[in-house]
C-alpha cells in the first residue's frame, strides 16, 4: 500500500495553488502562492502601520515565511515569520499559550534560548488572513550547518551544541512544556547584536537579497497572490566578520503543549518517537527520542531514515529493522491510506513488514569526518553577494523591477568593502572565523577532485562510474573508536521503546562530556 505524507501538498491537484509555477533558480521557497498560501512579500514593504519595513528574507519553514525587517519604533532587526493563511486557529493557540507560561516562569526577563515570539499581528492580504510573529534576529539552524555534502559541524562543536540542546530540553521540560518537534531545524545559533547597522550595513555583512524573477510555464504573469519577483535566502556562513554566538536557541512552539495535558501531534515522520507515531499523546519521553534522532543528525550530516520515510507507518516499518519489534503491550494499529494510525479497521491496513534487519552501531561507524590531507581548492572563502550593474544573475530585461527596489540592491559599488558577486558557494571554503566550527565537504578538494555536491541520503548511493568521487569519499577518515562507542551507548539508551532516560541523564553521559 502507498502512503502520502500528511504535510505533503499537491501542487499539480490543489485548485487553491496555480499549477504552473516554476520552481526558482534561485535559493528559495518553492512558490506556494494561492487562497490559503504564502502571503506575497516583496522588499521594502511596511507592515503593522509601517513598524516593519522588509529587507532581506531569511528563510521558509513548511507553514511559513521569514523575513529580516527593521522596526522602526525600537530600531532594531526583528524576523518577521508570516504563516501561511491556511494554518488552523489551534497553532496560535499554542504558540500563545507556551509564551505566556516561559514568560511567566522567566520572571523578570525571558530567558533568550526560548524563541516564541516578541509581540504578534495579522495581515489581511489576497491569499487570506495571516499570522505574523516578531521574533529576535537569530542565526543558521543546526540543518543547515549539518546538512551531508553541504555543510558539517565540528565533533567539538557538535558535543557542546548537543550538551546545550539537552540543557534546552531539560529546563523546557522543568518549565511543565513539551515541545513536540525538536529537530535541527528548530535549534538556532544566536546572533550578536547587530542594531548597530543601517540597511547597507546589513548587505555589507551577509550580501545583498538576491532576485529572481518569479515565472510561470504558461509565461502569464501571476496576479496579486503571487509576488513580482522572489528572493534568495540570506546566506549567515558567507559574512565578512564572525556574527554567530556558540549559543542555541529553540523555536518552533506550533506543536507544543502543557505537559499536564498531554496530546497526540504529528510533526515531521523522521523525528517522531515511535509510540506517538502508533497514536499514543507525546510526552518529554517523546522530546528525548527526537533529541537523540537530532543528535545523530547533527554528528553525520544526514538521517537515520531513509528519504521515504515520510508518515508514520514507514517510520515504524524502519524502527523495526533497528530497534526490533513492539511491545505487545502497545497494539500496533491500522493505518489509513496517509500512514496515519487508526482506530478504524475496517479504514486501515497493517503497515508492510520487513525481514531487514539493521545496525545502529555499524550506521555510528561509518559516520565521515573531514579529510587530514590539505585541501587542494585555493578559492577564496564563501563570499557574500554584492550585485554589480554587469552581474548577470539578474535577468536581461528588467521591466518586473520597480525603481525603488532596484535602489535597495543596487546602490553604489563604492560603498562596499571586496567587492564580489558570487552566485554557487559550493565549491568555496567557510570563512576563516568560522573554520574552527564547520567545513564544506563540496569545497574539499583531494588528488584534483572534489568531494561531491548535493545532500542525498545514503553514502555513496549516487555515485556510481566516478572512481575518482567514490575513492575520496571511502577514503575520508572514519569517527574515532572510543567516540563511536560513547555514542553508541548514548543512542541505545534513547532509541528504547519502553524505559527511555531522560534529558537529566544526558548531560551525565559521557558522550556529552568529553568536549
Amino acid at each position: 500500500m502507498c502512503f502520502l505524507s500528511d504535510t505533503d501538498l499537491d501542487l499539480e491537484t490543489d485548485p487553491d495553488f496555480p499549477d504552473d509555477f516554476q520552481s526558482p533558480q534561485i535559493n528559495s521557497e518553492y512558490p506556494m502562492y494561492g487562497k490559503g498560501g504564502y502571503h506575497p512579500v516583496h522588499l521594502g514593504d511596511l507592515y503593522d502601520d509601517g513598524r516593519y519595513r522588509i529587507v532581506h528574507k531569511i528563510g521558509a519553514r513548511e507553514t511559513s515565511m521569514i523575513w529580516l525587517a527593521r522596526d522602526s519604533s525600537t530600531w532594531s532587526w526583528m524576523a518577521l515569520r508570516i504563516l501561511m493563511a491556511d494554518q488552523p486557529s489551534s497553532v496560535e493557540e499554542n504558540i500563545a499559550k507556551c509564551h505566556n507560561i516561559l514568560a511567566h516562569q522567566g520572571q523578570d526577563s525571558r530567558d533568550p534560548r526560548f524563541v516564541t515570539y516578541a509581540r504578534y499581528f495579522h495581515i489581511d492580504g489576497p491569499n487570506g488572513r495571516h499570522l505574523c510573529l516578531v521574533l529576535p534576529f537569530c542565526g543558521p539552524n543546526l540543518h543547515s550547518l549539518s546538512n551531508y555534502m553541504k555543510s558539517r559541524m565540528k565533533p567539538q562543536f557538535v558535543q557542546a551544541l548537543a550538551y546545550q540542546a539537552t540543557e534546552i530540553l531539560r529546563d523546557l521540560h522543568t518549565r511543565g512544556i513539551c515541545h513536540g518537534n525538536i529537530r535541527p531545524a528548530n535549534l538556532l545559533l544566536r546572533m550578536r547584536n547587530l542594531d548597530h547597522l543601517d540597511d547597507q550595513g546589513i548587505y555589507r555583512l551577509f550580501g545583498q537579497p538576491i532576485i529572481d524573477e518569479l515565472k510561470t510555464e504558461s509565461g502569464i504573469i501571476p496576479g496579486p497572490e503571487a509576488p513580482r519577483y522572489v528572493v534568495g535566502f540570506l546566506d549567515f556562513m558567507s559574512s565578512g566578520e564572525d556574527a554567530l554566538l556558540n549559543e542555541l536557541c529553540l523555536i518552533g512552539f506550533d506543536h507544543a503543549f502543557e505537559i499536564s495535558s498531554p496530546k497526540t501531534i504529528a510533526p515531521l515522520p523522521e523525528f517522531l518517537a515511535p509510540e506517538v507515531a502508533v497514536g499514543k499523546p507525546a510526552s518529554p519521553a517523546s522530546d528525548v527520542w527526537a533529541l537523540g534522532v537530532t543528535i545523530l543528525n547533527m554528528r553525520s550530516g544526514i538521517s537515520l531514515f531513509p528519504y521515504h520515510v515520510d508518515c508514520s507507518a514507514h517510520l515504524i516499518t524502519e524502527c523495526v529493522k533497528y530497534f526490533g519489534k513492539l511491545p505487545r503491550s502497545w497494539e500496533e494499529p491500522f493505518y489509513d491510506e496517509e500512514g496515519r494510525p487508526t482506530s478504524d479497521k475496517t479504514k486501515g491496513c497493517p503497515r508492510e513488514v520487513s525481514d531487514e534487519i539493521h545496525s545502529l552501531k555499524q550506521w555510528i561507524c561509518d559516520i565521515w569526518d573531514e579529510p587530514t590531507q590539505v585541501n587542494e581548492n585555493e578559492s577564496t572563502p564563501a563570499a557574500r553577494f554584492i550585485v554589480r550593474d554587469e552581474d548577470r544573475s539578474l535577468p536581461k530585461s528588467c521591466d518586473w523591477l520597480s525603481d525603488n527596489i532596484s535602489s535597495i540592491i543596487n546602490y553604489n559599488p563604492q560603498d562596499i568593502d571586496q567587492l564580489a558577486a558570487i552566485h554557487d558557494n559550493t565549491k568555496r571554503t567557510y570563512p576563516q572565523h568560522y573554520a574552527s566550527r564547520v567545513w564544506k565537504p563540496s569545497a574539499f578538494k583531494i588528488n584534483g577532485t572534489y568531494l561531491p555536491e548535493g545532500g542525498g541520503v545514503g553514502w555513496f548511493t549516487y555515485l556510481p562510474g566516478n572512481r575518482d568521487v567514490e575513492d575520496n569519499l571511502q577514503s575520508l577518515p572514519r569517527i574515532s573508536t572510543q567516540e563511536a562507542d560513547m555514542l553508541y551507548d548514548l543512542l541505545r539508551k534513547i532509541f528504547v521503546y519502553e524505559g527511555r532516560i531522560s534529558s537529566e541523564d544526558i548531560l551525565g553521559h559521557p558522550w556529552i562530556g568529553i568536549v
